[in-house]
């Protein structure tokens, strides 16, 4: 199992996880996984807007085909930005 598909898989345990016991301040979303091309790299995003520039910008930034669906905090820990 190489590291990218056993950090998918962790991935998609923990949003297993969240979705059997979703605290009421959250929101669904589609999680998907891009593979950044300028550094070799995967990026993992919730965010209906992120995926929509990422798409966008498709030189750098491809889908790689693995997504899920999780629950998203409707406001992120004190002290970050959403």
């Amino acid at each position: 199992m190489t590291p990218h598909t056993l950090a998918v898989k962790f991935a998609v345990a923990v949003a297993t996880l969240l979705l059997i016991a979703a605290p009421s301040q959250t929101h669904a979303v589609t999680v998907v996984e891009y593979f950044v091309t300028g550094n070799n790299s995967y990026f993992l995003t919730g965010k209906a807007d992120e995926q929509k520039t990422l798409d966008a910008l498709s030189n750098n930034f491809r889908r790689t085909g693995t997504e899920f669906d999780a629950f998203a905090a409707k406001a992120g820990p004190v002290g970050t930005q959403d």
